[in-house]
């Protein structure tokens, strides 16, 4: 077998198991997230996704403990769906995350990006 020919399978193999695991996994929701309306201790976290979700929301002060959560909601697909973050300290920066899976479905909740 030539070294080129070597490469290919390689390649092959390698993007074959990618795909297994993406087929197996499931797509990952595309999931549109706005804050808006604050006030001194809130914000408004509108979320709105291409599949129906259960989420709720992570946030905190420091990046590497978010240790304030939102109550559990369920969103329709292609709907808007409003949680309000509470308790916030004025002028004080937060990090927070929508953890979310598949409404229906059970198992852990996926973690989207801290933001």
């Amino acid at each position: 077998m030539t070294r080129g020919l070597r490469l290919l399978v390689a390649l092959a193999v390698v993007l074959g198991a990618w795909t297994l695991r993406g087929l197996t996994a499931g797509p990952t929701p595309a999931i549109t997230q706005i804050l808006g309306r604050p006030t001194f201790e809130t914000v408004t976290l509108n979320v709105r996704a291409d599949v129906p979700l259960e989420w709720y929301v992570e946030y905190g002060r420091r990046e590497a403990q978010l240790d304030q959560l939102s109550g559990h909601l369920t969103s329709v697909a292609g709907e808007p769906t409003e949680v309000v973050l509470e308790d916030l300290v004025p002028d004080a920066p937060y990090f927070y995350r929508v953890r979310y899976r598949q409404a229906g479905t059970a198992g852990a909740f996926d973690a989207g990006d801290t933001l």
